[in-house]
C-alpha cells in the first residue's frame, strides 16, 4: 500500500462483511463515516447495485472507530458481546454491527419493530429476505408493501421472497412480480 497506510489481516474471522471508512482530520477530529453495501472494488462501485451513505456526524464516527478497534483486536468473542445491542447516536440515528450471537437479534428485531410501526406503507430493497419475524412484520396488517429483491419467488415455499409475494397476491391479485425492464407504476408515499 502507499505511504502512511497500514493494513492488518485478520486471522480469526467471522465473515467480514462490514464496509465503511471513517474520515478524520490530521489532528484526529472525526469528520464523517462512509458506509453502505458497496465493496470498495471497481465492480462494487461501477457494476453492482449498491448504495453508499456519508454521515457527517462525529458521534456516529466515534461508534465506527470503536467497532474498528474491536475488529483490529481480532477478538470475535468481544465483537459478539459488544454487538448484542445497537447503539443510539443522538436522537435520530442507531447503529448495529455484526457479528453477534445467532440468538441475539438486535438489528432484525429493531427492523421488525419499525416495520410494525409503519403508518402509510413499507418499502424495501434487499438481495434476499428470509427472516420469518421480519417477514411477518412486513405483512402484519393492511398496509401496502413495495419491494425490490433479486430472484423473487425462485426460492422454496418458505423463502421470504415467496412468502411476501404469496401473502400479497392472496390479499390482492394485482400483486405480482414485475420484470426490471417493465415500467413500474408509482407507489403512494
Amino acid at each position: 500500500m502507499g505511504a502512511g497506510v497500514t493494513v492488518h489481516q485478520r486471522e480469526h474471522v467471522s465473515i467480514s462483511h462490514n464496509k465503511y471508512m471513517v474520515l478524520k482530520q490530521a489532528d484526529g477530529t472525526l469528520l464523517a463515516v462512509l458506509t453502505g453495501s458497496t465493496n470498495f472494488t471497481n465492480g462494487g462501485i461501477s457494476t453492482q447495485s449498491n448504495q453508499s451513505v456519508i454521515f457527517r456526524n462525529q458521534e456516529l464516527a466515534k461508534a465506527y472507530v470503536s467497532d474498528f478497534e474491536r475488529v483490529l483486536r481480532n477478538a470475535n468473542l468481544g465483537l459478539r458481546e459488544a454487538n448484542q445491542q445497537g447503539a443510539k447516536v443522538g436522537e435520530a440515528l442507531e447503529v448495529y454491527f455484526s457479528p453477534h450471537s445467532s440468538s441475539d437479534r438486535p438489528d432484525l428485531d429493531r427492523l421488525a419493530d419499525l416495520a410494525k410501526g409503519a403508518t402509510s406503507n413499507r418499502i424495501f430493497m434487499t438481495f434476499r429476505m428470509t427472516d420469518p419475524t421480519l417477514i411477518e412484520s412486513m405483512l402484519d396488517d393492511s398496509l401496502p408493501v413495495f419491494g425490490v429483491a433479486d430472484r423473487v419467488c425462485q426460492g422454496n415455499d418458505q423463502s421470504g421472497d415467496r412468502l411476501i409475494y404469496t401473502e400479497a397476491h392472496t390479499a390482492d391479485p394485482r400483486a405480482r412480480t414485475v420484470p426490471r425492464s417493465s415500467s413500474v407504476p408509482p407507489y403512494p408515499m
